[in-house]
C-alpha cells in the first residue's frame, strides 16, 4: 500500500539503527548458529541494505564455518549495489567472525577472486594470514598478479601491528620488487607508494643500507613516468619515514636528505627548504595539488555560532603577521555578518580558495541528504582567479530555507550524509556533468587531499530504503527527536553507522592514499572525526566543544 502524501516526511525520518557497525560488540557474543541462522536469513531478505547487513553480521558472529561459507558464496554473486555489498561482506567477516577464522579459508577465498577490483578482499585476507606468515607480503607483492593486488599486499604488510623488520632480507625484497617497477604510470605509482610505506613504518633511524634502498625509490619518484599524484603521496610518506616536514614534490630535495654526507650540511639544506607549504583550510598547511573541500550543509549547520566558536575561528583565516597586525585575509571577512556555523565555514573556505596556487586544482562538495558538487566545480578545476571567483559566487548564492517548528533556524540540505560527501570527493576527478564515469583504476584520479568539515554525527548515506519499522518509534536524527510510529520508515544504509563508514573509507582510500584533514564544529562526533583523519593520516581541528 502506498504511503499517504501526508506521511512523506515521516517516511523520510530515520529509525535508530539496531547496530553500530564493526566493533559494536556482536563479536564477543558468539551466538548459536542453529538459533541465529533463520533470523539472519529473514534479515538478508529485507529491502533495506542496513537490515541485510545486520543479518550478515549476525550470521558471521556465530563463528560457524557454515556462516563463513554462506557469506563467501554471496560475495561471488552480490545484489546491488554490488561493489558496496562485496566490501561489506569482507568487512563483516573480517570484523565480526570471532576468534581467528581459518587462514586457509581466507587464502582460498582471495585466490578465487584475483582481479583488480578484489583489492579490499586481498588486503583484509592478507592482514589475517600474515599473522602466521610474516613473509607472505613479499610472496604476493613479487607475484605475477594485477598490480592492485600486489599493492594491497604491501599495504597489508605496513598495517601489521609489528611492521616487517628492516633487515637485509627485507631490503632485498624491496630491491627485487623495485627493480621491475617498469614504466606504466599506474603500476609504478601503486608499487612505489607501497614500498616507501614500508620504510615509513619503521619508527627508527634508517641505517646506511636502508637509506641506499630508499634513495633508489626516490630516484624513481623523480622520473618523468611518475605522476604528480604519486609524487604528492610519496612526499608525504617520505616526510613521515624521515621524521621531517614535507619538502614537496622535488625528488632532489629528498635525495639531499638521504645523503651519507656530513650531518651539518644535510641539516642546513633541510632548514633552507622548509616552509614551502602554503596556508590551507582552517590553518592546516598542505602540499596537495588536487583538493576537495567536503562541507557539511545539513540543517544543523544553521546553529548560531557561540562567542567562543567565533573567537576560535577568527585567527584561522590566514597566516598571522609577525608584527601582530591583522593580516589582510582575516580583515577581508566581515565578522558582523557571520552568524551561523555555515556562515563561518563558507567565509573561511573562500579565504582558503583565494590562497591556492596556480599549480593546484580544487572542487567543493556539499552534503546534506545527498552529496552534490558546487556548480562552479563540476570536476577538479584549476585554481585560477576566475574559477575561484565563480566558486565564491556560488557559495554566496546558497540561501537558507524557511523556518519550521522542528527547524527553528531554517533549512539547508537536510540530514548528515557524511559517507556520501566523502564518497563523491574520492570520485570527483572522474566526474563530468555530475555523473561519475566508470574507470577500471578510479583510485589513481581525483583528489589527493580532502578537507572535511562537519558539525554532527552521520545519520544518512546514499543507500536508504523504505522498510517495515521494527520498533514502535521513528524519529528525526538531525534534531534528535523521537516519537511513536509503527508504519513503514526509511532506514539509512549501513554507512550511516560509524563502524561501517570507517571501514569503507579505508577501502576507498586503500590505493588512493588521499590525505584527509577534518574540522569539527560544535557537537561534532570528534572520536569519529579523529578516526577519519587517521584513515588519511591527516590533521584534526576542533572548534567549539572541548
Amino acid at each position: 500500500m502506498k504511503t499517504p502524501r501526508s506521511l512523506v516526511w515521516l517516511v523520510r525520518c530515520l529509525v535508530l539503527l539496531a547496530f553500530a557497525g564493526p566493533s559494536s560488540g556482536l563479536r564477543a557474543q558468539a551466538p548459536d548458529y542453529a538459533t541465529i541462522e533463520p533470523k539472519s536469513r529473514a534479515l538478508m531478505r529485507r529491502p533495506s541494505l542496513a537490515k541485510r547487513t545486520e543479518g550478515r553480521a549476525l550470521l558471521a558472529s556465530t563463528g560457524d564455518p557454515r556462516a563463513f561459507a554462506t557469506l563467501v558464496q554471496q560475495y561471488a554473486d552480490p545484489e546491488e549495489p554490488r561493489d558496496f555489498v562485496r566490501s561489506l561482506l569482507v568487512t563483516v567477516l573480517a570484523d565480526y567472525h570471532p576468534g581467528e577464522p581459518p587462514r586457509v579459508a581466507w587464502q582460498k577465498w582471495r585466490t578465487a577472486h584475483a582481479t583488480a577490483g578484489d583489492a579490499w578482499l586481498w588486503f583484509r585476507a592478507l592482514c589475517i594470514e600474515e599473522r602466521a606468515d610474516p613473509e607472505l607480503w613479499h610472496t604476493v607483492a613479487a607475484a605475477k598478479l594485477p598490480t592492485e593486488l600486489r599493492a594491497a599486499a604491501l599495504r597489508a604488510a605496513a598495517a601489521q601491528p609489528v611492521a616487517p623488520t628492516l633487515d637485509a632480507a627485507m631490503l632485498g625484497h624491496v630491491f627485487e620488487i623495485g627493480a621491475e617497477i617498469g614504466t606504466v604510470a599506474e603500476d609504478r605509482a601503486l608499487l612505489l607508494e607501497g614500498l616507501i610505506e614500508l620504510f615509513e613504518r619503521q619508527n627508527l633511524p634508517l641505517g646506511k643500507d636502508a637509506r641506499a634502498s630508499l634513495r633508489s625509490l626516490v630516484y624513481a619518484m623523480g622520473e618523468p613516468a611518475t605522476s604528480v599524484r604519486s609524487r604528492v603521496v610519496l612526499s608525504r610518506s617520505l616526510a613521515r619515514a624521515l621524521g621531517r616536514d614535507n619538502l614537496g614534490l622535488d625528488a632532489n630535495d629528498w635525495l639531499e636528505m638521504l645523503e651519507d654526507g656530513p650531518l651539518d650540511r644535510i641539516e642546513m639544506a633541510y632548514a633552507q627548504k622548509r616552509g614551502k607549504a602554503r596556508p590551507g583550510f582552517f590553518g592546516i598547511t598542505e602540499h596537495g595539488r588536487s583538493i576537495a573541500y567536503v562541507i557539511d550543509a545539513s540543517d544543523s549547520m544553521l546553529e548560531p555560532l557561540t562567542p567562543s566558536e567565533r573567537s576560535e575561528l577568527q585567527p584561522l583565516t590566514g597566516p598571522a603577521a609577525k608584527s601582530g597586525a591583522r593580516n589582510t585575509a582575516e580583515y577581508a571577512i566581515d565578522w558582523k555578518k557571520v552568524k551561523t556555523r555555515f556562515d563561518g565555514a563558507r567565509e573561511l573556505l573562500k579565504v582558503a580558495l583565494r590562497q591556492l596556487g596556480p599549480d593546484q586544482q580544487f572542487s567543493i562538495v556539499l552534503f546534506g541528504d545527498t552529496a552534490e558538487l558546487l556548480p562552479a566545480t563540476p570536476s577538479m578545476v584549476a585554481a585560477t582567479p576566475r574559477s575561484v571567483a565563480a566558486a565564491c559566487r556560488d557559495l554566496d548564492a546558497i540561501k537558507i530555507g524557511s523556518k519550521r517548528h522542528d527547524r527553528p533556524y531554517g533549512t539547508l540540505r537536510g540530514q548528515t550524509n557524511l559517507h556520501g560527501g566523502l564518497r563523491l570527493a574520492f570520485r570527483v576527478g572522474e566526474v563530468k556533468g555530475g555523473v561519475a564515469a566508470r574507470d577500471v583504476r578510479p583510485w589513481l584520479g581525483g583528489a589527493d587531499t580532502i578537507y572535511l568539515l562537519s558539525d554532527g554525527a552521520p545519520n544518512a548515506d546514499d543507500f536508504p530504503a523504505v522498510d517495515a519499522n521494527d520498533s514502535e518509534y521513528a524519529g528525526d536524527p538531525e534534531r534528535g527527536t523521537r516519537f511513536k510510529y509503527s508504519g513503514e520508515v526509511t532506514y539509512p544504509g549501513p554507512f550511516a553507522a560509524s563502524g561501517y563508514l570507517l571501514a569503507d573509507l579505508r577501502r576507498q582510500n586503500l590505493l588512493r592514499r588521499c590525505a584527509i584533514h577534518v574540522i569539527g564544529l560544535g557537537e561534532a562526533d570528534y572520536a569519529l572525526l579523529r578516526n577519519i583523519a587517521a584513515v588519511g593520516q591527516g590533521a584534526t581541528v576542533q572548534i567549539g566543544k572541548h
